[in-house]
């Protein structure tokens, strides 16, 4: 009887142990489980800077980290063909060239990799899967890829187009004290600016007095909130209430105009080509593994 209710109790720990570790997939002779997968999950942000070429935007489901680890498994796969395999001293070596680079320590690069969800060994694992893809790109992918200058011009104008104009902005702020705060909600100050705009007597007699004060703000000198919170004002429109400090700001965009006297930044077209590059690579990769994995044994069970 002690033995049956000693299986009793450690059943459900199995079952457990069982559901964490369950085989999401199979390549060769390689299992995948979902545990795997949840960490990729959990720490997919830190690897998309890392590896970007691997973890890529917006592929975070798990048959998108599946397909991913199918990649990295035939890379390592046809590098091998290739006798080129990728030694832990390399690794080891590429991991100092970067520290050295950052002028920091050992404990301070794996402290600051823990704090985004990186282990040590992860780290070292996703150095070693960037640098096989990028000799893969170097030896199969690459020397298919031509450029074009239009493609390059292309790329150049769309970060151009998107890059924030230096702006100014030229506003009238109301301010509000935390005792005019207590009496009137956001909603209600703002109705009262409304009606003043079109009435200058119509303020309420604690408001009597109240001014505006115009100010031409360069986004290139207000702080991170002033501009987010100017940046989606409309001309001839309040902004939104905003407490700065103890009291509340209400701005009225009188106009917005570009900041003749702020250069744009330069956009060095070498690494628009670099960019241009590896987004070419990275979609031939992915059409190379599809074309060349039927030697590879795959199953997945999601």
């Amino acid at each position: 009887m002690k033995t049956f209710t000693g299986l009793i109790l450690i059943m459900p720990i199995l079952a457990s142990a069982t559901l964490l570790d369950k085989i999401a997939a199979v390549i060769d002779k390689k299992s995948i489980t979902i545990s795997e997968i949840n960490r990729v999950q959990k720490n997919y942000k830190a690897r998309m800077m890392i590896a970007p070429l691997i973890y890529k935007q917006g592929k975070n489901n798990k048959k998108d980290i599946v397909k991913t680890m199918i990649q990295t498994h035939i890379v390592r796969k046809k590098l091998k063909e290739l006798g080129m395999v990728v030694e832990d001293s390399l690794v080891n070596q590429r991991i100092e060239d970067i520290r050295k680079s950052q002028g920091v320590s050992n404990q301070f690069l794996y402290n600051y990799l823990g704090k985004q969800g990186i282990s040590e060994k992860e780290y070292f694992i996703l150095m070693k899967e960037m640098i096989e893809i990028s000799y893969f790109n170097q030896k199969i992918i690459a020397p298919n890829i031509s450029i074009k200058d239009s493609e390059v011009d292309e790329k150049y104008s769309e970060i151009k187009g998107k890059m924030p104009r230096h702006m100014i902005y030229n506003v009238t702020t109301y301010t509000f004290p935390p005792a005019i705060q207590k009496k009137y909600s956001n909603s209600q100050l703002l109705k009262v600016l409304k009606d003043f705009r079109n009435n200058p007597s119509s303020l309420p007699a604690d408001l009597q007095g109240l001014e505006g004060t115009d100010l031409p703000l360069r986004s290139a000198d207000i702080n991170r909130d002033v501009y987010s919170l100017l940046s989606r004002t409309r001309a001839n429109r309040f902004s939104k209430p905003k407490v700065f400090g103890q009291n509340l700001n209400i701005f009225f965009m009188r106009s917005k105009e570009v900041d003749g006297k702020m250069k744009a930044p330069k956009i060095d077209k070498n690494l628009v080509k670099q960019e241009v590059a590896m987004s070419k690579s990275a979609s031939e990769i992915t059409k190379w593994i599809e074309a060349n994995k039927d030697d590879t044994y795959i199953k997945s069970f999601l």
